[in-house]
């Protein structure tokens, strides 16, 4: 690692570089719309170069909160915007992984994925606590990013401050957390619905964070969950805060 770690600064840091300046120039020169979130307790700012994108994704992350020195800082834009193309990294000289639909590369200073079904780019420098996140369309985000946005950056972030973000749904009662594990459509979603709905708290449905160690602890990472036609006729009380009636 240590070896290649200065080939890596040297093509990854103006990669970084050059991001920031598409982003500038995707804001058009304006004040882009910035929001604070606390993450598992800790501040993280988005940047967002338009209001569009703002409204489509902040509403998934935890109330805004004021933060004069955030832990991590991130900067998301749309290719269709004038500058805004971000032109792919050197995979071959960064060395990646393939995984489905995903490519991916990671180290002890960088983190960056493309999920080419959503067509978004996301990239972490653990130096700089830097993000970027890059959407091919920001107008056009397929429901489930939106439902958990950012996801993969905030992967590479957390687990450098020992969290692992998990594919299980999370509930809670004054003695404790329990996670709900299971494959996608095991009911994860359902299950802590009817927990919350029978007035335990509410982690989340799909994605949540653990601080592992003797006492783990359990913190949510999203304010959203997707539900299905028969879910919502056994909860209807649920149908004035779905906010994509047509799935």
């Amino acid at each position: 690692m240590a070896e290649t770690q200065p080939a890596l600064a040297a093509c990854l840091d103006p990669f970084f570089d050059q991001g920031l300046a598409a982003f500038e120039r995707a804001a058009g020169g304006g004040p882009a719309v910035t929001q604070a979130h606390g993450v598992a307790g800790q501040p993280v700012r988005i940047h967002y170069a338009t209001r569009r994108l703002a409204d489509a994704l902040s509403p998934a992350f935890p109330p805004a909160i004021a933060a004069e020195h955030p832990c991590l800082s991130i900067y998301a834009w749309g290719g269709e915007l004038p500058g805004g193309l971000l032109p792919p990294p050197d995979w071959d000289a960064i060395g990646y992984f393939e995984r489905g639909n995903v490519r991916g590369h990671h180290s002890a200073h960088y983190t960056l994925v493309y999920d080419r079904k959503p067509e978004v780019f996301s990239a972490f420098d653990a130096q700089r606590q830097l993000g970027l996140y890059w959407a091919r369309d920001s107008g056009g985000l397929l429901y489930y990013e939106q439902a958990a946005p950012m996801r993969r950056l905030l992967q590479g972030w957390l687990q450098r401050r020992g969290l692992l973000a998990l594919h299980a749904a999370g509930v809670s009662t004054a003695a404790g957390g329990a996670l709900l594990a299971g494959r996608t459509g095991a009911g994860k979603s359902t299950t802590a619905l009817a927990c919350a709905r029978a007035g335990l708290g509410y982690a989340g449905d799909d994605y949540v964070l653990v601080a592992p160690g003797p006492a783990p602890q359990l913190h949510g990472l999203y304010r959203t969950a997707k539900l299905n036609e028969s879910v919502l006729a056994w909860m209807p009380e649920l149908a004035e805060q779905v906010a994509n009636r047509d799935r």
